[in-house]
């Protein structure tokens, strides 16, 4: 079951981003958000990154 397993281990760096001090955000948008609609989301958050 390879799907199961991805979920599981999607789920488990979503959890473990969130706990990484505020880059939480970030995390789950590359482990959950392979659609570019999603990505599209995150991309400010990046800029704001790596512009600081």
């Amino acid at each position: 079951m390879p799907l199961q397993t991805s979920k599981i281990a999607d789920a488990t760096v979503t959890t473990v981003g969130y706990g990484t001090m505020g880059i939480g955000g970030v995390a789950y948008g590359v482990a959950a958000g392979t659609e570019e609609e999603r990505f599209d989301v995150f991309k400010p958050t990046l800029r704001a990154i790596e512009s600081s």
